[in-house]
């Protein structure tokens, strides 16, 4: 068994596809004597997965062949062009195609990149065979992706926030209201993202730093104080206003979250978790206040940056603080998109798109 690296589904070990996001799981290429080339058969397939190596982090260069292929060495010796007329003029010229291969002409095709910064076309000297120019067409942009601050937004079968209706400011807020749980640990409080089945939410992993341990407290017993043994947890409250304890199900620690399950929990009915939603400078989020959760505060993405982990953060223009840590982000269509976090002093959120793509086997415990 194994994963789809984009969406975390199960997939069978045969399969060349992923069949929930038909992502590619095969790729077939050609080496010969100039290289590894990608054949038109399997562009399509490369454009996805270069596209997922560069939302990984990795760069993709593309290095002009400066070395002559096997065999056209000796074009550089002195005289060779006469000794070959000679050649063609007494026994023809398929006889001399025999003994040597003859080099293939060199024409300028466009670069990857495409243009020059004044607009004008990029010229290089390549060779251009069908498999590079299908290489070079898989690994290009166009205009629009390169306007994008995400290229993967263009490419994405799944409906973009713009193709969805806009809710009304309240029924995002009663979305808001069911899935932002108030969690506590001794004294400390912050705020939980309800985001799986069976009463799954995250919090802030320093929040939990001192939970799920034993310690030897003093209990106040029948008129005297009493030294027991008190295994702290995590308590989160309830709608009626009552307090239950937390286990906890997995830490993630890259993201600075903590997944956690209450007994008896539920799900969160009609509210939509979307894990393919691309954030992106100007989005639109709302997070429920803490004043009587009766208000959403309303936040733009204004920026983005990565932790020592690589994980990707978006800076907000305002958030919560401290004790609104672990809340869940909406956007304007109502669906959970992120949990508001802070970066040093910064208000940010981590999408959960973030999650799905850097943490897959955690995707799966809340999916």
């Amino acid at each position: 068994m194994r994963f789809c690296p984009e969406c975390g589904a199960e997939c069978e070990s045969g399969e060349e596809e992923c069949h929930e996001c038909r992502f590619p799981l095969a790729l077939t290429v050609r080496s010969g004597l100039s290289g590894v080339t990608i054949g038109r058969d399997q562009a399509a397939r490369w454009h996805r997965i270069a596209a997922w190596l560069r939302r990984s982090g990795v760069v993709l260069h593309q290095k002009e062949a400066t070395e002559l292929p096997r065999g056209q060495y000796w074009w550089a010796l002195p005289g060779v062009g006469a000794f070959i007329f000679a050649l063609t003029l007494l026994f023809g010229q398929s006889l001399v195609d025999m003994i040597w291969e003859p080099p293939k002409p060199v024409v300028p095709v466009v670069d990857l990149n495409r243009v020059n910064r004044d607009g004008t076309p990029r010229q290089s000297a390549e060779s251009a065979d069908s498999q590079t120019t299908a290489l070079m067409e898989a690994l290009s942009t166009t205009q629009e992706q390169r306007d994008l601050t995400e290229a993967w937004q263009a490419e994405s079968t799944v409906p973009r926030p713009k193709d969805r209706a806009v809710l009304p400011k309240r029924d995002i807020l009663e979305h808001a209201r069911r899935a932002t749980l108030s969690v506590r640990v001794e004294g400390n409080q912050a705020k939980g993202a309800l985001i799986g089945a069976d009463g799954r939410f995250l919090v802030p992993s320093d929040l939990v730093d001192a939970a799920f341990r034993t310690e030897k407290r003093n209990v106040a017993g029948s008129g005297s104080l009493e030294q027991k043994m008190v295994f702290i947890q995590p308590e989160v409250m309830l709608a009626d206003g009552r307090w239950t304890p937390c286990s906890q199900v997995e830490a993630l620690p890259e993201f600075g979250l903590t997944l956690l399950q209450y007994s008896g929990g539920e799900g969160l009915a009609d509210t939509k978790r979307d894990f393919n939603v691309s954030l992106d400078l100007g989005t639109k989020l709302f997070l429920l206040q803490d004043d009587g959760f009766e208000d959403l505060l309303e936040v733009r993405v204004d920026n983005a940056v990565a932790n020592s982990f690589e994980i990707n953060f978006w800076t907000l223009d305002g958030g919560l603080g401290p004790r609104g840590r672990g809340a869940p982000a909406f956007d304007e269509q109502g669906a959970l998109v992120g949990v508001y976090t802070l970066v040093g002093d910064r208000h940010a959120v981590v999408s959960l798109r973030e999650l799905r793509e850097r943490a897959p086997g955690s995707y799966r415990q809340i999916r």
